[in-house]
């Protein structure tokens, strides 16, 4: 069956999303692809074919964060909240808070909010609350 085709006979695009229609066909066409790629029936060049054999496995450095480099970060974003305007900040976070709820655009008040030295998180933490967070439904 083609996929317009599911789509419609699960009720259209919104439902697909709700029922995790379209996350779990993601999934399951990159198991498929995943586990072609290991069998060698699908080739990908530097993975399972023309490989050097003596590169062997690179060492991955992870990037650690220096604890006085994060307490300087904490130290600055103390300083931020302290030094802004409060007033202005709260309001542009609200303006944001009523775009949410209609149709206004939201990306000027981002700007705005911006340049009332909002953070990102702090906007990021409107629009959860707004608009909630995707949770993937377990129907794999």
């Amino acid at each position: 069956m083609g996929f317009f085709k599911e789509i419609e006979e699960r009720g259209g695009v919104v439902p697909s999303i709700e029922s995790g229609f379209f996350q779990s066909e993601i999934h399951r066409s990159a198991l498929k692809y995943q586990r072609a790629v290991e069998a060698s029936t699908k080739r990908v060049v530097g993975v399972n074919c023309y490989v050097e054999e003596d590169e062997g496995q690179p060492e991955i450095d992870i990037h650690r964060i220096d604890p006085a480099v994060e307490a300087s970060q904490h130290e600055r974003l103390r300083e931020l909240r302290s030094s802004r305007d409060g007033a202005a900040a709260e309001s542009a976070l609200a303006d944001i808070r009523e775009a949410c709820r209609g149709d206004a655009n939201l990306l000027e008040r981002f700007v705005a909010a911006a340049h009332a030295s909002c953070t990102l998180g702090e906007i990021a933490q409107v629009l959860r609350e707004e608009f909630g967070e995707f949770k993937e439904p377990k129907t794999l």
